[in-house]
């Protein structure tokens, strides 16, 4: 209903560039954009800064930069959500809204720690941490926090991760964001598998999955099923963690989650070699590594260490590697569905 009401709204503008226009276009591609409807999601929203740049509406160019940034995130182009990120801060910068700048901030954060640019990002997250806590912005804070730990585990400090995640929980539940409480339990559960300590994980991811399944957000339910799956393959049921790694790969490859995706990938091609099909599993983590060169997507340290141990030759180039596009057909539509 919200999309058919937007769209009415844009066919009445017409040609008329008005801020209106821009105003309607903006809203449709946040809203095709959670839907997860890339491609409608970026053509509303490049249509929605055209308009902006052409009136002179200098926040409304910078929050259709952030939509454009998010949507190449979603799709796993880091590089140019990095850029896209980059022009919206500047933006903020030169209208002097400090909170604008710091949402920025933290959104360049973010892109550099999943690029493995720890050294940077670390210093970006705490500027922005500081401009949230001086603005007295909870939820600002909280993002960042999260994210700061997020760059601690990336960096495998997982003590700091551990305590950063744990420490951010209460806040999101004195803010009452359900979605970022259900991302910071998914999150600590990945660390805490990371450290060995399973049932805790579980649990967490658990309450997180049946969050997700409520606010109706596959892509998240994807990811928690990914997790779920490297604590099956730890406790050695293969089976279990195989079903469960198909199942998020269907989930994160039909949103688009790129990121998802490869991690699935990874999960199946350890499950291959705990079967001793070492073929197959040198198939299933060099598409995900084709996903990740693609975008910049890195993986936490202890993934890439685990699988160079039970993977032989898996860093030697492959001769004549399908594509991650034909990989995974392979296992939905031939595999996963007969």
């Amino acid at each position: 209903e919200g999309r058919q009401w937007l769209a009415s709204a844009i066919a009445s503008a017409g040609d008329h560039q008005c801020l209106d226009l821009g105003r309607a276009l903006a809203a449709a591609g946040l809203l095709a954009e959670a839907q997860s409807d890339l491609s409608a999601a970026r053509s509303f929203q490049e249509r929605a800064l055209a308009v902006f740049r052409a009136e002179g509406h200098a926040s409304g160019v910078a929050d259709s930069l952030t939509g454009l940034a998010v949507i190449a995130r979603a799709e796993g182009d880091l590089n140019s959500a990095r850029a896209l990120h980059q022009e919206a801060y500047d933006v903020w910068t030169a209208l002097g809204d400090e909170q604008g700048a710091a949402g920025a901030l933290l959104d360049i954060g973010v892109v550099s720690y999943l690029r493995g640019d720890y050294t940077n990002a670390e210093p970006i997250l705490r500027e922005a941490l500081d401009a949230f806590h001086e603005a007295n912005d909870l939820p600002g804070e909280a993002y960042a926090r999260q994210s700061l730990a997020a760059v601690a585990a990336f960096a495998n400090r997982l003590d700091e991760a551990e305590a950063g995640f744990r420490a951010s929980l209460p806040q999101w539940d004195q803010i009452g964001n359900e979605h970022a409480s259900a991302t910071d339990r998914m999150n600590l559960a990945e660390v805490l598998t990371l450290r060995g300590n399973l049932q805790e994980s579980e649990t967490l991811l658990m309450e997180s999955l049946s969050e997700f399944v409520s606010l109706a957000d596959p892509v998240k339910e994807g990811t928690v099923l990914g997790l779920l799956a490297r604590i099956r393959l730890k406790q050695g049921n293969e089976s279990e963690s195989g079903e469960l790694a198909r199942q998020s790969l269907e989930l994160t490859w039909a949103h688009r989650d790129v990121l998802g995706a490869a991690s699935a990938l990874d999960v199946l091609g350890e499950v291959a070699a705990f079967k001793g099909d070492l073929k197959a599993a040198r198939l299933l983590v060099r598409a995900s590594n084709n996903l990740r060169q693609r975008t910049g997507l890195r993986r936490l340290p202890a993934y890439s260490h685990g699988l160079l141990a039970s993977i032989p030759a898996l860093d030697e180039p492959g001769d004549g590697d399908p594509t991650p596009q034909s990989v995974i057909d392979g296992l939905l539509y031939r595999g996963f569905r007969r």
